[in-house]
Formats: C-alpha cells, structure tokens, sequence
C-alpha cells in the first residue's frame, strides 16, 4: 500500500501534469483515448529527448539484430527486459548503442561485459518480473544526448500512478527493416491492474503495470518489437521518473493496440536494482 507520502506526491504530480501545457508537436497531435483518457500520437524523438534510451543487439551485427530496448540507470548499467536477453549466451556478445534516434546512426556503442536477470524471472512466465541488468565493460561518457533517467525513490514504493500518462519511448514496428526505423514517443494512460486484468484475462501482479495506447495511434505498437522500452512520468519538475520496462509481448500489429501493455514497475523493484547495480535510487 503506498505510503501517505508517496500517495500525497503523486496528487501533486496528477495537478502539475494536468496544469502543464503541451509542448511542441505533441499539442497539435491530442486525441480521444478508448477509456476516456486523453492519448497523444507518436511522434519522431528528437536527439536528446529520451537520452537514456539504449538500443541493445548482439555485437558485431547490423541493427536488424537488434534484440530491444533499455534505459541507462547509471554510467555502468543499462536495466531492460529479461525477455529479449537470448537463452544460451554461450558464444553471443551483447552490445548497447547510446545516443541515437535512428537506428541507422553509428550512435555510442558500448560492449556488454555481464547479464543479471531478475531472479524470480522465468522463461515459463515471461511477463512477471521481466527485468535485466546489463553491466557494461566500460563506463558510459554522458552527453546533452547520453544521460541517466532518473529512478523512483524508495518511498514511491506502493504508488499505483492510475490515471496518469507515461512517455514511451520505442522503436515500434512500422518497418520490416529496423534501419529504417526511428526511435518514436507514444504517450500512455496507466490503467489499474484490477483492470488490465479483466481486459487481458491473465492474473496481474502487484510487480506489474499496465498502460493503454490509443487505438488511433497506430504509427507505433507499444510492445510489438521492443522488450525493454522505458516508460517515463514527468514530473511537474521536468524530472522524467522510470516507472516502467515494457515486457516482450510480440503484439502483431495495430489491432492489438488496444490491448494492455505491460511492464515490470519499478517501484516495486528498486530492492533488486540497488543490490544488482550502482544506480542511485531516487536520484
């Protein structure tokens, strides 16, 4: 159960967020969601705007390997989905590219020298505790387009962020050929698990969020290739909070966009995160 704390911050967040306008593109693309929540279409990501964005493939290939996404959570890890990790690593290198909006840019790559995944993930149940830790051989240089998204501190634990939206940042599905794509914005309503549970007819877990895209917004499939996008709350601040890592859901294209997209919540995993990684929680 969230604490009055949390639970009094995030009112304050639902006022900001109501109270703040619109910027650029985003205020002239606004539409009606399916749930009575309003949704904006997915736009191109401009450089710099989703910093901590990392595209994660296997080393040495071009980007139609890439295997998801992830958000950089310090200068040493990346924390993605347990999902798009391959089963056997024996012989596959891993590697993240920073700093692209394109998949055709050359980017910032760093090799990845080990993998944690989330320790009650199983392969039998993808979508519970899907997250993974990946540490880096070398320590990520920041720039105005490589930086840290910044992690819930501990005393969110508990908050439910019901009714508010979430940024995604994704490369989505609209091409065959991932180097064509760009990395796009899909904005999102959290829904409760109590809901997302009567929509998709599997149990939700206190340790997952759900999250509706509009069913007009059809550019980008929140879940269709990418495990591992980060799902962000700005707050009031202009702090942009990880609430959310999408799950692998392999959606097949726009008419399942109505469906709940589900993530691990991070609130409920900062416990892991900090005993698996130098990322300051809260910070």
């Amino acid at each position: 159960m969230a604490s009055s704390t949390a639970t009094a911050a995030l009112a304050l967040f639902a006022v900001g967020l109501a109270a703040a306008p619109l910027r650029g593109a985003r205020a002239a693309s606004l539409i009606q969601g399916p749930v009575g929540g309003a949704f904006l279409t997915s736009d191109i990501a401009y450089p710099g705007q989703f910093p901590w964005h990392a595209a994660v493939h296997k080393a040495g290939e071009d980007a139609n390997s890439l295997l998801g996404s992830g958000a950089l959570v310090s200068q040493m890890f990346v924390l993605s989905a347990a999902s798009i990790i391959p089963a056997d690593l024996t012989g596959v290198e891993l590697e993240v590219v920073l700093g692209i909006v394109s998949l055709r840019q050359a980017g910032s790559k760093v090799s990845v020298g080990q993998v944690k995944k989330h320790d009650q993930w199983t392969s039998a149940n993808p979508r519970v505790d899907d997250l993974a830790l990946l540490q880096l051989a070398t320590s990520v240089e920041l720039t105005d387009v490589i930086a840290l998204v910044a992690l819930p501190p501990w005393y969110y634990r508990g908050a439910t962020y019901k009714d508010l939206s979430v940024s995604v940042s994704s490369w989505g599905a609209e091409s065959p050929d991932y180097k064509d794509m760009f990395l796009r914005e899909v904005i999102a309503d959290v829904i409760s698990n109590r809901d997302c549970q009567k929509e998709s007819g599997v149990k939700m877990e206190p340790t997952q969020l759900c999250a509706h895209q509009s069913a007009d917004d059809q550019d980008v499939v929140l879940g269709a290739f990418d495990g591992g996008d980060p799902a962000v709350f700005i707050e009031p601040s202009g702090v942009a909070r990880l609430i959310g890592i999408m799950s692998a859901e392999k959606q097949q294209g726009p008419s399942n966009s109505q469906k709940p997209a589900v993530m691990a919540r991070i609130t409920e995993h900062l416990a892991w995160i900090a005993a698996n990684s130098d990322a300051d929680i809260g910070g």
